[in-house]
């Protein structure tokens, strides 16, 4: 992940941190899709691997942004808001496996992957608001 990052922080000085963001944010969501719509193993493992990659290299990124919003006085508030909304993580976890039960995995991948298509649209709308 620590590679992933370093390379993402240098590609969003040539993009800008939304436009780098926005694109990782979009291939995870293609590696989301894969993982629904494919059976060969192969392709399965190299989606996989993809995804995670792209899934957490924004993560330092979009804490970036998060902060320079963030008033000086508040940024602790926001970083614990952060840290808690990843802890709900787990909570995901839970409801994924009841979505898994009810309409099987390939479900629950198609409902990620439209839960990060949003959030894609939310990035896209911050485009000229963040500064590279």
């Amino acid at each position: 992940r620590a590679i992933c990052s370093i390379i993402t922080a240098e590609i969003a000085k040539k993009y800008g941190r939304i436009k780098t963001l926005s694109f990782t944010l979009l291939m995870g969501v293609i590696g989301l899709i894969i993982l629904a719509e494919v059976d060969v193993v192969e392709i399965l493992l190299a989606a996989f691997m993809i995804r995670y990659m792209f899934a957490n290299c924004r993560i330092p990124l979009a804490k970036s942004v998060l902060m320079e919003f963030a008033r000086k006085e508040d940024r602790g508030k926001w970083g614990a808001a952060e840290s808690l909304i990843t802890s709900f993580w787990s909570g995901s976890a839970t409801i994924g496996g009841y979505i898994i039960e009810s309409w099987g995995y390939r479900a629950c991948f198609l409902i990620t992957a439209g839960v990060h298509t949003l959030c894609l649209f939310i990035y896209m709308t911050t485009y000229k608001c963040v500064k590279n």
